[in-house]
């Protein structure tokens, strides 16, 4: 654990700064091909909650996200717009090794919530996935300002692989309080165990907005405000 929390410090070198150049790649290759597919789901999706425009700006990352890397059926071979970027570029990735390696990963993440087993420093932890308990993960916190929160609340997010081992937050984790969390991580273990018939990935490539729905009315509903 201390060697893989040493490896991630090196998260602004050699490949790992790649990945964060990728990542940015990635986000204009989804708005130049296909906002005009996510931005009108992304709209219905909001309308159904009483957020603030900056609410709604703050939390769109994690539907955007998730129509990125996870959501199938929108293009042709069920494939993502991640893995549809993954191919166009295939040639320029090839090129080097361990970047190719660590982005073909990045086809198998899915966006998840996370127990703190430790916080390791004020932007790494060590956390536990509650849909993915193959393995504790050690996340880099890449945001500036993030807010540290307390050991006991639950954090939301997509965390992708490092190169060198190790995990980091594309966007900001959303934070579940404590004092409210034990209701809907129940429930919402209760609605994953619904459906035993497919995978953990397939599972939320389907039903991950369904999830972020209930997560957001169970902050409506115990007022609790992200943006202060």
């Amino acid at each position: 654990m201390a060697d893989q929390s040493k490896n991630v410090v090196s998260f602004s070198k050699g490949v790992n700064a790649e990945l964060m150049e990728v990542a940015e790649d990635i986000l204009i290759f989804s708005f130049e091909h296909y906002e005009k597919i996510i931005l009108p789901e992304a709209e219905h999706f909001f309308d159904q909650f009483p957020f603030t425009e900056e609410e709604r700006e703050y939390f769109y990352p994690y539907y955007y996200w998730w129509k990125v890397f996870c959501s199938r059926g929108i293009l042709p071979e069920y494939k993502t717009i991640y893995q549809m970027f993954l191919y166009q570029n295939r040639r320029k990735f090839r090129k080097k090794p361990l970047l190719e390696s660590t982005l073909l990963k990045w086809q198998y993440v899915i966006p998840s919530f996370f127990y703190i087993e430790e916080m390791i420093s004020d932007n790494i932890y060590h956390l536990f996935d509650i849909f993915d308990y193959r393995e504790n993960k050690i996340v880099v916190v890449s945001q500036e300002g993030f807010k540290q929160p307390d050991s006991n609340d639950v954090l939301a997010g997509i965390v992708l692989p490092l190169a060198t081992g190790g995990y980091f937050s594309l966007f900001d984790f959303f934070v579940i309080p404590d004092k409210i969390r034990a209701p809907i991580i129940s429930k919402l273990i209760s609605f994953y165990q619904s459906d035993i018939t497919i995978t953990t990935g397939e599972f939320f490539s389907r039903h991950y907005p369904d999830m972020l729905k209930m997560t957001f009315d169970h902050l409506i509903e115990n007022e609790i405000r992200i943006i202060q």
